[in-house]
């Protein structure tokens, strides 16, 4: 086999075929274009979990480059001599190879020059009778060329770790530390966690990465998890540098799988250890972030019940293997015995809740909110009798722990308990209930009916420790408003200022301690004349998403039909979407 010249090409035969996962790998530098035959040609796969790799190996040798030549097109081509053989029978190994390739294939992030002399690790496999190249970070792995004992019972993934081990302290920074470091860990054990731990205090920040990435796959440990989660929502904030991310965290890309590859009985043990990290990503990646599908994954193979919104919000994904993955978590969930149940199969088992302004327990109700506390479900809204003239004994709130089944809970604010005078004591509207700071503040619209009584409709506040009361209301004199005002809500921004919204028209900073409207008052929306908004628009709610805020309202010109608006800050302005309304009973004009 001396003197064998072998060229490299690289093709991607499997699921790899993705976009995103094609651009990854032209980015570590496997670069289109390259040849490898000896006798018939060979394939460069550079894909798949890196212990695997090795595992699988049929042959893994460390060489060095003896000479570099380029040909008249500008194509760069070395060829390696065998040093030492890690794996596999050494008469089968060509001592001399030869690639070609239109760019250097180096692994340049390592800082590994592209010289004469270097060492190097090279991983190959037969498949179908062709020898197989499968290097992993950027086409090749780096070596030292000092000679490394290797005890006679090693494994191939023991001796591939010690010769990364001893290649470290020769990377040239510490984003080239930090990659070797990831690699050593799909390689490492429980006893081997002590040599990442110093690294964690680095001044570095890709490579503290690393080394919570690299700890991360070695023993997932809580609190290890939640500074990934930590680390995620952080990068899914301003997803810069985006592949290099992924690089660090390549385990936690490819344990979501569990088993698609063919890997060790722990991957879905693990997969489940990472559970916070996929629920972070798919929760707060940006629009279009197409790296989604790694959470995807994931909640298809050890999600539970509570990801079910998360697989279902990507049912009719525009590329058809998503919404095939989210068919079958679905339907694994579910215990559904169709593998990829169609959607109108999953419709029948996701949507048997009840409309809780429906049910018998509640009676009629307007205006409904339900917010979550623990593991309970609390709902308060506009309850009968709604009409002028009628007397609504107050504000109520129910409480379920499945949405299907309800109970009255207590009256929040109580009419009969409350003086002839109070400008709160008839008309109870639209009441939401908002937690800030362990506390719970209490927004009801409502007037007195008396014809002495000065003040119309408008807003007001209450307070209280627990969910249930007692509250203390904040407005007993007047209300916070003294115009008329109607369907307030609240919002709390990431830095804790809340904001008041009310009638769809207007929003102003609240202090809430105080009960005091504060600085700039602004118009939110204005209400078309024609179309469905003609009547009028009320009803805002507020939801802050990937650093944009969106306000739901509503109107009721054509029965009740919801939209929403975008801002780049709480106060506006608002930019109403194009395709409003995007809910409710839409009849003809």
């Amino acid at each position: 086999m001396c003197g064998v010249i072998t060229k490299l090409r690289l093709t991607n035969n499997s699921r790899e075929r993705r976009t995103v996962r094609t651009m990854q790998l032209v980015r570590l530098g496997l670069v289109f274009g390259l040849l490898f035959h000896i006798e018939s040609y060979a394939i460069v796969v550079g894909a798949g979990p890196f212990d695997q790799l090795v595992q699988n190996a049929k042959i893994v040798v460390k060489a060095r480059v003896t000479q570099i030549e380029k040909s008249p097109f500008e194509r760069v081509a070395f060829r390696v001599k065998t040093i030492a053989v890690l794996k596999g029978d050494a008469a089968a190994i060509p001592n001399q190879l030869t690639l070609e390739a239109p760019d250097p294939i180096w692994p340049k992030n390592l800082g590994v020059p592209f010289v004469e002399k270097q060492v190097v690790l090279l991983i190959l496999q037969m498949r179908n009778g062709k020898l197989v190249i499968v290097n992993h970070m950027g086409s090749i792995l780096p070596a030292t060329d000092s000679k490394i004992h290797h005890p006679d019972r090693s494994t191939v993934a023991r001796k591939v770790f010690d010769e990364l081990r001893a290649f470290l302290p020769q990377a040239k920074d510490e984003l080239a530390k930090g990659l070797v470091l990831v690699h050593m860990s799909q390689l490492a054990s429980r006893e081997d966690e002590d040599l990442f731990v110093p690294y964690a205090e680095s001044t570095d920040e890709w490579l503290r990465r690393a080394t919570l990435a690299s700890l991360l796959r070695i023993n997932p440990t809580s609190e290890r998890v939640r500074a990934a989660v930590g680390d995620f929502r952080n990068h899914l904030s301003n997803p810069a540098k985006d592949p290099l991310f992924w690089e660090m965290y390549k385990d936690v890309q490819w344990v979501a799988r569990c088993g698609a590859w063919g890997m060790e009985k722990n991957m879905t043990a693990r997969a489940t250890a990472y559970l916070p990290i996929y629920r972070t990503l798919i929760d707060k990646a940006p629009p279009n972030y197409q790296r989604v599908y790694v959470a995807i994954e994931a909640l298809k193979n050890v999600g539970t019940r509570e990801d079910i919104g998360r697989l279902y919000r990507h049912i009719d994904d525009e590329k058809a293997w998503i919404r095939h993955d989210v068919a079958e978590g679905l339907g694994r969930i579910l215990g559904m015995k169709t593998k990829r149940p169609s959607i109108a199969e999953l419709a029948k088992r996701l949507f048997r809740y009840r409309n809780p302004i429906r049910s018998n327990v509640i009676g009629p109700i307007r205006d409904p909110q339900i917010i979550n506390v623990g593991d309970t479900y609390y709902l308060t809204g506009t309850t009968h009798p709604f009409w002028p003239g009628t007397i609504c004994p107050g504000i109520k709130l129910w409480s379920s722990k499945d949405l299907l089944n309800w109970k009255f809970e207590t009256f929040l604010i109580e009419r009969s308990k409350l003086p002839e005078d109070a400008w709160y004591r008839d008309r109870f509207w639209a009441s939401e209930i908002h937690q800030k700071n362990d506390k719970f503040y209490l927004t009801f619209n409502c007037r007195n009916e008396s014809e002495k009584y000065p003040h119309k409709h408008s807003c007001g506040l209450a307070v209280a420790d627990k969910i249930t009361g007692p509250y203390t209301v904040l407005t007993k004199d007047k209300p916070l408003l003294e115009g008329r005002g109607n369907d307030m809500t609240l919002f709390t921004d990431d830095d804790g200022r809340t904001y008041a919204y009310w009638k769809s028209h207007f929003v102003q900073e609240i202090d809430l301690e105080n009960a005091k409207l504060v600085g700039e008052r602004r118009r939110t929306l204005r209400a078309n004349k024609q179309g469905w908004e003609k009547s009028h628009i009320e009803g805002m709610f507020i939801i802050k998403r990937n650093g944009v805020y969106y306000m739901f309202y509503s109107a009721w010109t054509r029965g009740y039909e919801v939209g929403y608006a975008t801002a780049k800050h709480p106060m506006g302005p608002w930019t109403k979407y194009e395709g409003n309304p995007i809910y409710g009973a839409q009849d003809a004009d």
